[in-house]
């Protein structure tokens, strides 16, 4: 996992989890339904995710992170969702299972829950 510079192409600075860091977070679909993901990637502005199951773009999610006493859940919107190019080995990289690849875009309006979820993760780093 590692912290990239303001600099890139994507919005401010993000973090990106790979093989040896893997963490699982809920997003929990408008129907209620609950589907464990995998942390791609995580800004304050929303996160990359590989699920289980596709997720229709447009889509209105809530995102749910629980880890010992911290309990953080922001809304967010589906903004693409396709499935992985990429053929991963479940003994090499853990991706077994999670054959699709979604971007959720974190809602505006609650700069501090985004943030506090940004930070609880960052927390993940160390």
């Amino acid at each position: 996992m590692s912290e990239q510079p303001p600099d890139t192409p994507r919005r401010g600075r993000y973090l990106i989890f790979d093989a040896h860091h893997r963490l699982t977070l809920s997003v929990i679909a408008a129907d209620g339904r609950v589907s464990k993901c995998l942390v791609n990637d995580v800004s304050p502005f929303g996160l990359g995710v590989r699920a289980a199951e596709p997720s229709a773009p447009g889509g209105t999610v809530h995102v749910r992170y629980l880890d010992g006493g911290t309990e953080v859940e922001v809304l967010g919107y589906v903004v693409w969702c396709k499935a992985s190019e990429e053929v991963p080995s479940a003994e090499l990289d853990g991706y077994h299972g999670y054959p699709f690849r979604c971007g959720i875009s974190f809602d505006p309006s609650d700069r501090h829950t985004c943030d506090a979820l940004y930070a609880a993760l960052q927390g993940q780093c160390t």
